[in-house]
């Protein structure tokens, strides 16, 4: 007797059946609007906004606004009932900034390495001078244990609520070889190993973040290679190339027009916020690229976005 013939979709909905960890379609749902279409043409869709379920990356220099910015996605995630994650690798989160962007800090799930070490325990030394009580484990880990185990504990309490998640930063990021060997002896492999532990954990987080609905926002830096030949480009973002790889929108900010928002002449004279351009590097969720948009971020907390007049960057 000939097989019953089954038409296109009856063969998908039989391949959906059998392949049971697998999506044949995995289309964004859910998208959080900034509220300017300018930013939103940059980190997503420009009438829509950022979308869930994605991994975006932050790069630029000290002090151009990534922190910043992040903290201003932040506000908006939480203000739309979303559970916040902010993983402070670099231990410098402030509950009274985040206020100033109406988050609520009881409501945020900090994670902070080493955070009982430095948050007031007195350091131990043994007869010989050596520190018997130093954390044991890397932040890289941390990373990699504890926040997949968070979301995947925040979505079985309730699948239907997006997760947003801000890794500040990734050069502030230790592995495991780091810990092992001492000062002089952290050379070259350090960011080698830092480069091979991001390849291994991205690959986690594609899959992870658009099955939970997690956004993470990953902020990254801009260095400099001291033997960089005339014909290459000198700047570099740590970590290797798994982050450029596996995120789907990468945003570049730079300061622009001196970088500072003064108020006041003189002596009265005093910096109210920074401003800058952040320029759209790649996009592969719908967007265009190579956009950009101009912002000004208050220390007062709130920020502004519009068009770019000046497409020319200042490196200071």
């Amino acid at each position: 007797m000939a097989a019953k013939k089954l038409t296109p979709e009856q063969e998908i909905e039989l391949i959906r059946g059998k392949l049971n960890h697998f999506s044949l379609e995995r289309k964004v749902t859910q998208w959080l609007d900034t509220g300017s279409t300018y930013l939103n043409s940059v980190l997503g869709k420009r009438k829509l906004g950022i979308p869930w379920g994605r991994i975006l990356e932050l790069f630029g220099e000290n002090s151009h606004g990534k922190s910043a910015l992040s903290t201003f996605l932040f506000s908006l995630a939480q203000a739309t009932g979303a559970r916040v994650i902010w993983f402070d690798a670099e231990n410098s989160y402030s509950r009274s900034w985040v206020k100033k962007w109406k988050v609520d800090p009881d409501k945020v799930y900090l994670i902070q390495p080493y955070a009982g070490f430095f948050g007031g325990k007195k350091a131990k030394y043994d007869k010989k001078g050596k520190l018997i009580n130093a954390p044991d484990i890397s932040s890289a880990n941390i990373l990699c244990d504890e926040v997949r185990a968070l979301i995947r504990k925040l979505y079985r309490e309730d699948p239907d609520v997006p997760i947003f998640l801000v890794l500040d930063s990734v050069t502030a990021l230790e592995t495991d070889y780091e810990i092992e060997v001492d000062m002089e002896g952290a050379n070259m492999k350090s960011g080698v190993a830092l480069a091979a532990f991001l390849s291994k954990v991205m690959k986690k987080w594609v899959g992870l973040f658009a099955t939970h609905n997690v956004t993470g926002i990953i902020i990254n830096q801009l260095r400099t290679k001291p033997m960089a030949r005339k014909f290459e480009n000198p700047e570099y973002t740590p970590g290797g190339k798994a982050t450029k790889f596996y995120a789907h929108v990468r945003a570049k900010i730079r300061r622009a027009g001196g970088g500072r928002i003064f108020v006041g002449t003189g002596k009265l004279k005093k910096q109210i916020g920074i401003k800058g351009i952040i320029k759209n590097e790649k996009n592969k969720v719908g967007g265009l690229e190579k956009t950009a948009c101009s912002f000004k971020i208050y220390f007062d907390g709130h920020a502004e976005f519009g068009p770019v007049e000046d497409a020319k960057y200042e490196e200071a």
